[in-house]
């Protein structure tokens, strides 16, 4: 999960347009979706709730919503989240941004 929140560059708020569309994630299975129209920047869907916090190695964008990997397909695709909670995701991502900033 934590490598589906990871992008390999640093992507400020202003630059999210250029990279509009599907982004490369550290999961090397899913890209997330990012779009930005009018009414604010979204990621697979979901608002941008705060922009462009600087961190030591990079920035973080805090999102409305846990975000989630597509589930593992039948072909036997990716299975890194299988049996996950969205709760669980939201406590571990909190420790570790709290650790980044």
């Amino acid at each position: 999960i934590l490598k589906y929140h990871v992008v390999p560059s640093k992507v400020m708020s202003t630059g999210l347009a250029a990279v509009a569309g599907s982004v490369a994630t550290l999961l090397t299975t899913a890209n997330l979706t990012v779009a930005v129209p009018t009414t604010g920047a979204t990621v697979d869907g979901n608002a941008v709730a705060t922009a462009d916090m600087l961190a030591g190695n990079g920035v973080i964008h805090k999102m409305g919503a846990v975000l989630m990997p597509p589930a593992a397909d039948s072909t036997g695709g990716d299975t890194e989240t299988s049996g996950v909670t969205s709760y669980g995701v939201v406590v571990a991502l909190a420790a570790i941004v709290s650790r980044l900033l």
